[in-house]
């Protein structure tokens, strides 16, 4: 990364240098002929700049050029309107050039990897041709051919007897008589033989070649191709070892392997698969011997076919698509695993695995995990009933006094315990272990609130929220902040008024969830903006613990904007924990933003 950075700055240094030079160029031929043009020598700089590099430093020398241009133009006294009209012209014709410079260097760098990978090509083949005179015995090599043969085609001179000489021994007499052959009587030939080279290496070779006659049948030129096929015989060589192990390999599998041939009645359906091969282990499975199984029908062996693995393989076979299949197998009684491929037609193999432990020890763990459910979702029941004894003693104990402030303090504790009871019972009747939909718990919350708000003033509770999974955590987080936030818009928003609003609303937002809770009363505090209490430091807590942002703002009511992050993204399930993400642009406005009147109080860094 930093060496194409610093790459790149060069080169743009480098176009800018080259402007002024041109820059130079041009003052000093100005004061011989005060007439010049004053962009005759930045056009020629553009365009280098282009075809040294790309069109960004073309860019930059055009931008240079045009500055050094427009200082010339100045201090030879030209009119405004002329320096712009010739500023403007050069910009249009120069920007044309860097067009066309970029698309001719972007040519020509195509061309020239195009050529690179070319004679790759030609080496990679390891071809070389050659041209044979019957008339004169003159024989001519390629480049290619004197290098594939390991001579020096500065030194060697090819002819029918030194060629002889290269050729194995063994090989002299059947690639003598195939050459004089087509020379003869032929019109093609093709022949393999060996060849020691001068450095000792010994190579394999395939000659195809053509005779070209007259029109009374003398041969007059003969044509060919030399491929070098050593590595290619090697690698045959090599797939015939690889074969053979693969062979053993196939006998010493713990694994059962079979290769089938489905069996079909006249409408094409499949009735019934004949075994064609069998190692060792799916013999046993099956309790013969692989040469037993040879030709053997599965029905004949182990009676009627289940219709299901019958349409397995037929699947298998008529798409081509490998498959996998897994059960109990009444006959064998064990559980089985068991994967197919199509080789060709309704040819297939099939991989057969037992897998009775495994398969005993995954029921097993779903048993555990079944009672560890049923044991959380019984532990939040407990829990949520004693929170609601709890919440019932402090109701009493609230009600044994006569301090209205006294009571309203055991009314905040038992709404957060109310909050905290709720999202037990939310995780109770959750399908998942250890999240909850927050869209229903907060309408949960929203509800028990309200049935806490006093009658004066009359408090419009409304909330929408999305369905949206979240962490047991993060519920709690975010449950406890609308109600400490709901609970004293409530107590303080209204003073001397009858009647007040205050609207929850929870949605997903790009990069995290977005919480507002606003209320159309007398707004924040007027000194500084900011509330203070327990309750807000509570909040501010809450929002930090999650990474999450908190801003205020007091625009005909309190409004507080709360971008907590949800590693998922909006539609996915489970908030994570990080850097909060930004608002949406349409979030933004929809948050009211006011000059002066909106800032963030909390959170791990600012909007």
């Amino acid at each position: 990364m930093v060496p194409t950075v610093a790459r790149t700055l060069t080169r743009h240094a480098a176009a800018a240098a080259l402007a002024g030079a041109a820059a130079a160029l041009r003052f000093a031929a100005g004061a011989l002929d005060p007439a010049l043009a004053p962009f005759v020598f930045f056009y020629p700089v553009v365009l280098l700049a282009t075809l040294l590099w790309t069109a960004g430093p073309g860019v930059t020398a055009l931008l240079a050029s045009a500055v050094a241009a427009t200082a010339i133009m100045v201090e030879a006294g030209r009119e405004l309107a002329s320096i712009w009209l010739n500023l403007a012209l050069f910009l249009i014709t120069g920007g044309l050039l860097v067009v066309l410079g970029d698309r001719l260097g972007r040519t020509t760098r195509r061309l020239e990897a195009s050529e690179a990978r070319l004679a790759l090509l030609h080496r990679a083949a390891r071809v070389g041709d050659w041209t044979f005179d019957p008339q004169t015995g003159d024989l001519r090599w390629s480049e290619g051919l004197a290098a594939l043969m390991g001579v020096d085609p500065t030194r060697f001179k090819p002819s029918f007897d030194s060629m002889e000489a290269l050729v194995d021994p063994a090989d002299r007499t059947a690639w003598r008589v195939a050459l004089r052959s087509a020379l003869d009587h032929g019109d093609h030939f093709e022949i393999v033989y060996r060849v020691h080279r001068p450095d000792g290496a010994l190579r394999w070779f395939a000659t195809r070649g053509e005779v070209r006659r007259d029109g009374g049948g003398k041969a007059i030129r003969m044509t060919g191709l030399d491929i070098d096929m050593t590595e290619r015989l090697e690698a045959e060589r090599a797939l015939a070892e690889s074969r053979a192990r693969t062979g053993r390999l196939f006998d010493a599998m713990t694994e059962g392997f079979l290769v089938g041939e489905a069996v079909r009645d006249r409408s094409g359906a499949v009735v019934d698969c004949r075994l064609v091969d069998a190692n060792p282990a799916a013999a046993r499975l099956v309790g013969q011997s692989p040469e037993a199984l040879a030709g053997a029908r599965i029905a004949t062996l182990l009676g009627p076919v289940n219709p299901d693995w019958l349409a397995f393989v037929d699947r298998v076979v008529r798409t081509g698509a490998p498959d996998r299949m897994e059960g109990w197998s009444s006959t064998f009684r064990r559980w089985l695993e068991v994967y197919a491929y199509s080789i060709e037609a309704d040819t297939f193999g099939l991989l057969i695995r037992d897998v009775t432990d495994r398969k005993s020890a995954d029921l097993a763990r779903d048993e555990a995990l079944r009672q560890a459910e049923a044991l959380f979702r019984e532990m939040n029941h407990r829990i949520k009933n004693n929170l609601q004894m709890i919440s019932s003693l402090l109701l009493l104990q609230g009600r044994a006094t006569d301090d209205r402030a006294v009571r309203d303090q055991f009314d905040r504790v038992r709404n957060r315990i109310a909050t905290i009871a709720e999202l037990h019972a939310a995780l109770y009747g959750s399908g998942r272990l250890g999240t909850v939909d927050f869209g229903d718990y907060l309408k949960e919350i929203c509800a028990a609130i309200r049935q806490t708000l006093p009658a004066t003033p009359a408090v419009d509770l409304r909330v929408r929220a999305d369905s949206v999974m979240v962490s047991a955590d993060t519920a709690l987080s975010l449950g406890l902040i609308v109600n400490e936030l709901v609970t004293n818009a409530a107590k303080h928003a209204f003073p001397e008024r009858d009647r007040g609003s205050v609207t929850v609303d929870f949605e997903p937002v790009a990069g995290g969830l977005h919480l507002r809770i606003r209320d159309d009363g007398r707004g924040l505090p007027a000194a500084d903006g900011s509330p203070s209490g327990l309750g807000t430091t509570l909040v501010a807590g809450f929002v930090q613990k999650e990474g999450g942002r908190l801003a205020l703002s007091s625009d005909g009511g309190a409004c507080f904007d709360i971008l907590i992050p949800n590693g998922r993204g909006p539609n996915g399930e489970g908030a994570g924990h990080g850097a909060a993400g930004e608002l949406e642009p349409g979030e933004r406005a929809a948050a009211g933003r006011a000059p002066g009147a909106r800032r963030d109080v909390s959170g791990t860094s600012g909007s």
